[in-house]
C-alpha cells in the first residue's frame, strides 16, 4: 500500500504491518498543522485489508470524519496540511523487503510489533515466539 501526497506527488510505501502518521519524530509519515497528534493515525494490515483506525479522534476520509476505515483504493486522507491518496499496486513493496528468514527489515519497534501480532494471531504460541526469537535483534 502507497500513501501519496496528491499535491507534491510524494510517496510514501507501507513496507509492514504496521504504518504510522502524526507529529511526533517516530511516525513513518511526518505530518504538521495545528491539528495534528503525535501518532494521528496508524494503518495494520489484516490480511490483505489494511484498516486506518484514528489515534484518540477522527480522521478526515474522503470528506467524512471516522474513528476507522478499511482504506480503498483511491481514497483520499486529509492529514493535516496535505492530502494523501491511498494507491494500491500489484507489486508489494514489502516483499522486497522480506529477509530470507521471513523476519521484516526495518524498524526494530516495527519487527516487535509484528512479531506480537504474529503471536496473538497463531494458536502455536511456542512456534511463534520461537520464529520471533530466531529473528536475531541486531
Amino acid at each position: 500500500m502507497i500513501l501519496k501526497n496528491k499535491t507534491s506527488g510524494e510517496t510514501h510505501v507501507m513496507a509492514h504491518n504496521v504504518f504510522t502518521a502524526g507529529s511526533g519524530a517516530v511516525n513513518n509519515l511526518m505530518l504538521s498543522g495545528d491539528h495534528v497528534r503525535k501518532i494521528h493515525f496508524q494503518i495494520l494490515k489484516q490480511g490483505t485489508q489494511f484498516k486506518l483506525m484514528a489515534m484518540n479522534g477522527t480522521v478526515e476520509i474522503n470528506g467524512n470524519l471516522l474513528a476507522e476505515h478499511v482504506l480503498a483504493q483511491g481514497d483520499e486522507i486529509k492529514a493535516g496540511s496535505e492530502i494523501y491518496v491511498a494507491e494500491f499496486p500489484q507489486a508489494s513493496a514489502a516483499a522486497a523487503e522480506t529477509s530470507a528468514n521471513g523476519a521484516e527489515t526495518g524498524n526494530p519497534y516495527e519487527r516487535l510489533l509484528e512479531g506480537v501480532i504474529r503471536l496473538l494471531e497463531n494458536p502455536d504460541k511456542r512456534r511463534s515466539s520461537e520464529e520471533i526469537l530466531s529473528w536475531g535483534w541486531n
